[in-house]
């Protein structure tokens, strides 16, 4: 999974990621993911499935917002 976008809006930090799929290094097709998180919330929802992050995802979308989050509040 790599982070394509992060924004903040009134009262949610959005990610929006994209997955490869490859095999023997060979990129055989992608496809985008977009996370929402309340700002009084700890749970990262997928917005395609309308599901909760699996924990490897939410460790990583946190990491991703924890090194992106001054950047974010300046702008």
């Amino acid at each position: 999974m790599n982070l394509v976008n992060i924004s903040k809006e009134e009262n949610c930090y959005k990610i929006k990621s994209v997955k490869y799929v490859k095999v023997f290094g060979t990129t055989l097709y992608s496809y985008d993911k977009i996370f929402v998180k309340q700002t009084e919330s700890n749970q990262w929802i997928n917005k395609n499935t309308n599901k909760e992050a699996t924990q490897a995802e939410s460790l990583k979308l946190d990491k991703w917002l924890k090194d992106h989050q001054k950047f974010i509040e300046k702008g």
